[in-house]
């Protein structure tokens, strides 16, 4: 059975000093970019990074994270 492609899931990375120390995953954009905006304001800019990620999920193997149902 091919893999079923879906809508995409929004990472964001949390990283201080050159060290990731936080990954968090959202079903929407508009949450990531939401949690983004809250992160940078307890960041430090000269030597933290937060971004957004947008990566394809393949519902066999992640179809229960966001509630598709997809087998």
């Amino acid at each position: 059975m091919p893999d079923q492609r879906s809508d995409p899931l929004w990472i964001v990375v949390l990283v201080e000093r050159g060290i990731p120390v936080s990954v968090e995953a959202f079903c929407d954009e508009e949450a990531a970019l939401r949690r983004e905006a809250l992160l940078w304001t307890e960041a430090n800019p000269e030597d933290d990074e937060v971004a957004v990620f947008e990566v394809l999920r393949v519902r066999r193997a992640l179809g229960e994270l966001c509630g598709t149902g997809a087998q």
